[in-house]
């Protein structure tokens, strides 16, 4: 039996415990798994490897080595020297495997087969890579050559006749070509005939040119008048985002003239807002924000006086404020969500039991 097969069958008449058996585990890995009959270990690092606590080890290690598994003796550079009982290594002495020759270099001998039964090849011999090799042989190419190879080029000339030119002017005559009318020729990019804008720079030009590419020369211009119409009603922050969805409208078949200087009736623009509706917009809201204002600032300052809402603001003489019911209900709605009260709770505290109904 094998040195391997000895050592396990005498830990398993051994009845090691869980411990125990982590330790001979550990040491039969740390030597005959390396072909070594012994090994340096310190208690640190055989803890480490068998996962036992320090205080523990000990035990484990005393029984292993009076089971006579193994034998420890001190070590000058380590704290112990484990070695494979000796019992166990005098029945097996030779255990290693043999040597392999130097640089693992084998050395290479030819061989002479016997004769073939074929006739063909009877009484021939097949040498080995080793033997001589005829000079008359080529190398294949290396990787990344190519080889020094003729190639013949082909001329169709000599397969086939020349035309004349005679031949060929009267060739081309009776070619007859399509006629192309005006309305399908499309304009390249860089060949547009119409004029852009003054005021698109030169580096936003052919950006412009490129959205039109494809547009015929009426589509073009129908593009043009659309985008001088919105230059002279609004400011054009973006002439390029404009020109590209206008001719993608003009594709479409969606873009159309406005009727007026003042709205556009493609879908993606909006028409134009003239100064005084803005302010108008700007003053509603403003009005709006400050109603709610005046209202919240109310019911904080009639729960600081100790009064009423209602009585509050016609002590304030701003009875204006708390005479729209419907300015109410939003304002009750949006300090119930608020306060997290009910809106018929919050409407009888400040009085306003009659916006409910």
């Amino acid at each position: 039996m094998s040195l391997f097969r000895n050592l396990n069958q005498a830990a398993i008449d051994a009845n090691l415990n869980k411990n125990e058996s982590k330790v001979f585990i550990v040491l039969m890995n740390q030597t005959l798994g390396y072909g070594k009959t012994s090994d340096h270990l310190t208690n640190k690092h055989l803890a480490d490897l068998t996962g036992i606590r320090q205080d523990r080890l000990p035990i484990a290690i005393a029984s292993v080595i009076d089971n006579g598994l193994f034998e420890a003796k001190p070590s000058r550079y380590y704290q112990f020297r484990y070695q494979i009982a000796s019992k166990f290594l005098e029945k097996n002495p030779e255990f290693f495997t043999p040597h392999l020759p130097k640089n693992r270099k084998i050395p290479q001998k030819t061989e002479n087969i016997p004769e073939i039964q074929n006739d063909s090849l009877k009484n021939r011999k097949i040498l080995r890579k080793t033997e001589n090799v005829p000079e008359n042989r080529v190398d294949p190419p290396k990787f990344g050559i190519l080889p020094n190879i003729t190639l013949t080029s082909f001329n169709p000339t000599s397969i086939q006749p020349q035309q004349t030119v005679a031949e060929s002017e009267n060739l081309q005559k009776k070619v007859s070509l399509p006629e192309i009318r005006q309305s399908d020729v499309v304009v390249a990019a860089d060949k547009i005939v119409v004029d852009l804008p003054q005021a698109i720079s030169q580096e936003q030009q052919s950006c412009c040119l490129k959205a039109l590419q494809g547009l015929t020369f009426e589509q073009q211009q129908r593009v043009i008048n659309v985008y001088k119409i919105k230059e002279k009603n609004d400011i054009i922050h973006n002439p390029v985002g404009l020109f590209i969805v206008l001719a993608k409208a003009e594709r479409n078949g969606s873009l159309s003239l406005p009727k007026s200087a003042n709205t556009i009736s493609h879908p993606s623009h909006k028409p134009f807002v003239s100064e005084k509706e803005e302010t108008q917009k700007k003053e509603e809201n403003k009005d709006l924000s400050d109603h709610f204002g005046r209202l919240t600032w109310l019911k904080e300052a009639a729960q600081r006086e100790g009064k009423l809402f209602l009585e509050f603001a016609n002590f304030m003489q701003m009875n204006a404020y708390v005479e729209d019911p419907k300015m109410l209900l939003i304002w009750l709605k949006y300090h119930a969500k608020k306060d997290n009260q009910t809106l018929e709770v919050l409407a009888r505290s400040l009085s306003l039991d009659w916006v409910l109904s």
